[in-house]
């Protein structure tokens, strides 16, 4: 019998609130973020246009759960 395992290997790692989130795309970080901290901030530079993809996908999910922005 034969065992098959996959892992995703990530291009980043950010450490926050206890947490090490391993991720590829500022999306990707928002979600984790999001769904695992009270509160989140975000931790690009505002000239990055990662700043902006973090900021458009944690509000899509605020308004998908239906709480404030």
């Amino acid at each position: 019998m034969m065992t098959a395992k996959a892992t995703k290997v990530c291009k980043w790692k950010w450490q926050e609130g206890g947490f090490v989130f391993e991720y590829d795309t500022a999306q990707e970080l928002a979600k984790l973020m999001f769904e695992n901290l009270p509160k989140v901030t975000n931790p690009y530079d505002p000239a990055c246009t990662d700043f902006d993809n973090f900021n458009e996908t944690l509000w899509q999910l605020q308004r998908d759960k239906g709480g404030e922005l």
